[in-house]
């Protein structure tokens, strides 16, 4: 430990702890998210690479985040790309939305359909339904009503 000599400043000098707290959690293949308290009102931000990212309350952000994790586990490399598109288009759309119930809404649907992508025999009702609230959300939106019906349809040209 090394000491700081009478008049010297501390690099942390200044900086009030109780301000904001922040937690990096690793997640995978250059994705992370940053827990954050304090005056930020609890919300969560997450990198979901290629510079998509996703800020919200806690429930929404823990969905992404293990919607992202189940995407990276898949074994087909052109699958998995474009599920890590549709979750980033998707973050994006959410970010967009209110209230927090519908933010949540939305990331259950992108939750449902990204599981079932993932499985050897995906259940063609539950992603197709997935996929329909995801469409429906994004017609909310307009400026991201098309990149989010263009992923959608590339995951699901994938399972047909």
């Amino acid at each position: 430990m090394t000491r700081k000599k009478r008049g010297q400043r501390s690099a942390n000098e200044g900086i009030q702890a109780r301000d904001v707290k922040a937690e990096v959690i690793a997640v995978g293949r250059g994705a992370h998210a940053v827990k954050t308290d304090g005056h930020s009102g609890g919300s969560v931000t997450i990198t979901l690479g290629a510079g998509a990212t996703f800020t919200g309350d806690v429930v929404t952000a823990q969905r992404v985040e293990r919607t992202l994790r189940v995407a990276q586990g898949v074994a087909s490399p052109q699958l998995r790309r474009s599920l890590e598109e549709l979750i980033g288009q998707t973050g994006k759309l959410l970010e967009r939305l209110e209230p927090a119930e519908r933010q949540n809404e939305v990331a259950r649907s992108l939750e449902t359909l990204v599981e079932e992508a993932s499985k050897p025999t995906p259940d063609k009702r539950w992603y197709q339904l997935s996929s329909e609230g995801l469409i429906d959300a994004a017609k909310t939106v307009a400026a991201l009503t098309e990149p989010v019906t263009s992923a959608v349809k590339a995951v699901l040209a994938l399972l047909l």
